[in-house]
């Protein structure tokens, strides 16, 4: 299942067999393998295809050895299973993750994120331009709430450019962790997380969310 043209949307593995996380295309797809210390999240698929460890007639398709590489192959066939294969996330899906307690990071495709209520102007118009939104109170979903408020509440955004709209949602490590955590003097908010956390008890285990590729929002002026 390793491509080694890397010619597709790729998950990336690194060279012990564990997946590492995606380019900028996502999980569907066959595997490169490279290195960790060469791998970053959501990075350029060209990029990523450079740093592939494959080489023609290696018997174990890059990876450090056999047993790597039957990890790879033993993880890979549940990657279809996985409720970010389509890069995107619903409330259910994250919270029996959650429930889960594997605390493994899902990937999600940022241009499937919607940003209710978020243009250029939210920005100023202004390349780099920061600020957080609460997209709980944003209603639009089938019950009044929609699936972004569900699942991430509130995000951190950055307008990258503001000719095409392209915003980076999070940073360049994570779209947000996924967690129920409850804070001092922010009693409007705990409750918030307290109907918001799967089956009442904090049982579940935290998780971070990345991201590959980028949102678009409408452009304002």
């Amino acid at each position: 299942m390793v491509d080694p043209d890397g010619m597709a949307p790729n998950p990336i593995y690194g060279t012990d067999g564990s997946l590492l996380g995606t380019d900028d295309k996502g999980l569907q797809g066959q595997a490169i393998v490279m290195k960790k210390k060469d791998f970053k999240q959501g990075m350029n698929h060209n990029e990523a295809v450079k740093n592939s460890t494959y080489k023609e007639g290696d018997p174990n398709y890059g990876f450090d050895s056999k047993d790597a590489a039957n990890k790879y192959a033993t993880n890979s066939v549940t990657l279809k299973d996985r409720p970010d294969y389509d890069g995107f996330l619903t409330k259910s899906e994250t919270d029996a993750w959650w429930k889960g307690k594997s605390e493994d990071p899902l990937f999600v495709d940022e241009s499937k994120i919607n940003l209710p209520g978020v243009t250029t102007a939210s920005f100023g118009n202004q390349d780099g331009g920061t600020f957080s939104k609460n997209f709980v109170w944003n209603l639009g979903g089938e019950d009044g709430l929609t699936t972004t408020g569900k699942v991430y509440r509130s995000l951190n955004l950055t307008l990258l450019d503001s000719k095409t709209g392209a915003v980076m949602i999070g940073n360049e490590n994570k779209v947000d962790t996924y967690k129920f955590d409850m804070q001092k003097n922010r009693p409007l908010r705990n409750i918030v997380t307290w109907a918001g956390r799967p089956g009442g008890s904090n049982d579940g285990k935290d998780f971070v969310i990345k991201g590959y590729g980028h949102a678009t929002v409408p452009i304002e002026k």
